[in-house]
């Protein structure tokens, strides 16, 4: 029987996560962190070290003002030894903070969090599933061992589950991965307000990268890492740049492992001087609101905040019917949804948003209709206070 908790007393919530890399899973616990942390909650946000290219958000979550621990043994390119020295750290930080909540983000994480957890008697363990890694991440040995580790973690190791969206929930519950009694949809929540009206400086963004006034640009936003599909997007690029009558530009907007090899891959294809590789960006604004379409190309995902920042700020989306993308587009209301690793069929759904201005209208409108307010930070961070509540009245 678990006690209820003193409402008198701060409820102490540890969040850990794999690493502050640019994406959805680093924006959401910094907006949770920031958030939770008055009268009622005291939070603090422990992380490990992103790998070269991720993009890093350390420092901004330091600017926020709120406590952040860092682990540098906390990695995903660390070995064994670095593993037992997380889980160390981990256990002592929880036995002095002695939190009531620990709430764990991202694989690593998730696992090693767990543990320590456990072995200091934290009363309640949360994990949060921003998508599974049992599709296109791992070669079948290493994909049957996460599988056994992720059923041990969300049967036995932690105490409660929270999926980001109902087709995940679906997903891990037909799978065995949690148990159904104690798994949780609860939304991503982002900050939506900014984007919703265009920037100030109008198309400034198509200027600098030099995108023609009489040019169509197609986008990518994402890690460039095998699992987003990014070399997808630079095939269905080559058919529209080959075939459209109005010149149509590519952007990619992110960096990671497989940047060589896309840049590679368009100058072979000899449309390089039609694709732009930005790297990592702040100004998301205005990217969004300076492309003509948004391409979400990932072979497995679980929500994709890029997407659904493009939708509030009015873009069409053609994107992969994978994970919890059905969630939040209505194939042919707001957005476009395809078959995965198909770019002929990507390409055909492009050039229809493409061509067809008062459809990509229609769809960029409904779009933002759809995801704002329902996927604003405010709703989220209301969601988890009652959430965390529930659980501490036992």
């Amino acid at each position: 029987m678990t006690l209820a908790h003193d409402v008198t007393e701060s409820i102490r919530i540890a969040r850990v996560i794999t690493r502050l890399n640019i994406g959805g899973p680093s924006r959401h616990v910094m907006t949770l962190t920031s958030a939770l942390n008055d009268g009622r909650f005291r939070s603090r946000l422990i992380c490990g070290i992103p790998t070269p290219n991720e993009g890093d958000l350390t420092a901004e979550a330091r600017a926020g003002g709120y406590p952040l621990v860092q682990i540098r043994a906390l990695r995903n390119d660390a070995g064994l030894i670095a593993a037992l020295a997380t889980m160390q750290t981990l256990y002592r930080e929880f036995r002095t903070m002695r939190p009531h909540i620990v709430h764990l983000h991202q694989f690593k994480a998730r696992f090693l969090g767990a543990l320590a957890a456990r072995a200091a008697g934290v009363p309640h363990v949360v994990q949060t599933y921003h998508g599974t890694l049992l599709q296109g991440y791992f070669l079948p040995p290493l994909a049957t061992a996460v599988t056994l580790l992720e059923r041990l973690l969300g049967r036995w190791l932690v105490h409660h589950t929270i999926a980001i969206s109902p087709e995940v929930c679906r997903q891990l519950v037909e799978r065995g991965m949690v148990d159904p009694h104690r798994i949780t949809v609860i939304r991503l929540g982002l900050s939506l307000t900014p984007l919703l009206t265009p920037p100030e400086s109008g198309d400034a963004f198509r200027r600098e990268i030099d995108i023609p006034t009489d040019a169509l640009l197609i986008g990518f936003v994402g890690r460039l890492a095998p699992i987003k599909g990014a070399d997808l997007f630079l095939e269905a690029a080559e058919e529209l740049i080959r075939t459209m009558e109005r010149p149509v530009y590519a952007v990619i907007v992110g960096d990671g492992p497989e940047r060589q090899h896309l840049e590679a891959q368009a100058r072979r294809a000899a449309i390089d001087s039609r694709i732009i590789f930005t790297g990592w960006r702040r100004d998301l604004r205005a990217v969004y609101w300076g492309i003509d379409v948004l391409a979400v190309t990932s072979r497995s995902e679980g929500t994709p905040v890029v997407a659904m920042e493009a939708m509030a700020a009015r873009r069409a989306v053609v994107a992969t019917r994978v994970g919890g993308i059905p969630d939040i587009i209505q194939d042919g209301r707001t957005g476009l949804l395809i078959e995965p690793g198909n770019p002929q069929r990507l390409a055909a759904a492009l050039q229809q948003v493409l061509e067809d201005v008062a459809l990509r209208q229609r769809l960029g409108l409904a779009a933002q209709q759809s995801v704002y307010p329902a996927y604003d930070e405010t709703t989220l961070c209301r969601a988890m206070r009652e959430y965390y509540a529930r659980l501490l009245e036992g």
